[in-house]
């Protein structure tokens, strides 16, 4: 069995896409690669599961793929979140992707992450059960994967003992407990997001977005074109990306059978 530290993104990527496309040509095409070397991938991740993700004839996930699938997209959304949490740090400005709008922060609830459940959970380590601290914060995949190396070999877990306050704060932000600290207190004030210098053009992800809700929250690839302006590639490669994410699902438009991206937190 191969150890899950041995799988790369672009094996998990390959997963997600085939979960959408269920189809191997198609889903080879999707990522740019031949369908052998596609077909390696989703061998390497089922070889780490220890199970069959996916039936071959006629291509369908397992009760088994569903599950592992669910939690790796909370992974990768997590994980996603994380780098344009960095980025925007470093470019000085609000950066993820609902930040972009004037967003309603969230009233603070009695309710939440706490602090003594997570040290509680994290003790769960000492008797060979690592990560589980973090599955209850909703950290899904790097959960498993603590609870699957004994929590990184001790390192991860050690690192979380000594960081798990700020891990708990950032958990009750993500899932709207508390609201962000960033903007709570300028959407308090009235306040509108800072208007981008007319030179700097928004990236696609986010003049995709403007056009979803100029279309009721769903948005197909030709509508993505028209929009924005970019190639049919450049706009259907970004919809992908967001689909991984979680930020977006796909689905088909009643009655004329288009492909559609629904952005559900619009709706």
């Amino acid at each position: 069995m191969i150890d899950a530290l041995d799988l790369s993104l672009r094996n998990l990527e390959a997963l997600l896409v085939l979960d959408r496309e269920l189809h191997f040509g198609r889903a080879a095409k999707a990522i740019g690669i031949t369908q052998p070397t596609f077909s390696g991938h989703i061998r390497k991740v089922e070889r780490a599961v220890g199970a069959e993700l996916f039936t071959r004839r006629p291509v369908a996930v397992t009760d088994v793929g569903r599950a592992f699938i669910n939690a790796l997209r909370q992974g990768m959304s997590s994980l996603d979140g994380a780098f344009d949490e960095a980025r925007a740090t470093v470019a000085g400005e609000a950066g993820v992707l609902r930040d972009e709008l004037p967003p309603e922060p969230p009233a603070p609830k009695p309710d939440g992450y706490k602090e003594g459940a997570s040290y509680a959970l994290w003790c769960a380590w000492l008797g060979g059960f690592g990560g589980l601290h973090r599955i209850y914060m909703g950290k899904y995949f790097t959960g498993t994967l603590w609870l699957c190396t004994w929590g990184l070999l001790g390192v991860g877990q050690l690192i979380d003992l000594f960081a798990m306050k700020r891990l708990v704060h950032s958990a009750n932000i993500r899932a709207g407990y508390i609201p962000h600290p960033r903007w709570a207190d300028r959407v308090a004030a009235g306040a509108s997001p800072p208007a981008l210098p007319a030179h700097v053009r928004k990236p696609l992800k986010h003049l995709l977005l403007d056009a979803a809700i100029a279309q009721g929250g769903e948005l197909s690839v030709t509508e993505g074109v028209a929009a924005t302006g970019a190639s049919f590639e450049a706009v259907e490669k970004t919809l992908t990306h967001l689909v991984t994410t979680g930020y977006v699902d796909i689905d088909n438009r009643p009655g004329s059978g288009v492909t559609v991206y629904r952005f559900s937190e619009l709706r």
